[in-house]
């Protein structure tokens, strides 16, 4: 989709979000802080509003494996079928902001 949202992948209550898989690895106070900068940089770009929808309703969608951990092929599967939309959105925005911070 060309998004990084594993850099971008915040927003003011997404960078406060816990792992609902009790042996994921837990964000540090320095990544809270990281994402919350990152955020703040970027809450003026086209698509901020859009593509943050998307990593929250990614977020929403983890499946957590046997192992405690998310399971990155059913945490996939579940985005994809419940996050059509803002996915759509993100894309469709990004693809008119080609060079809106949040979209790189």
């Amino acid at each position: 989709s060309g998004m990084a949202l594993g850099a971008f992948g915040c927003g003011k209550d997404y960078c406060d979000r816990v792992s609902p898989c009790p042996n994921d690895v837990m964000a540090t106070p320095a990544d809270r802080q990281q994402c919350k900068s990152t955020s703040m940089a970027n809450q003026n770009s086209p698509c901020y509003r859009e593509v943050f929808a998307y990593a929250n309703c990614f977020a929403d969608s983890v499946v957590c494996g046997a192992a405690g951990k998310p399971d990155g092929a059913r945490t996939n599967t579940k985005a994809t079928n419940n996050c059509v939309t803002q996915l759509s959105a993100a894309q469709v925005c990004c693809m008119s902001n080609p060079t809106a911070t949040i979209c790189k």
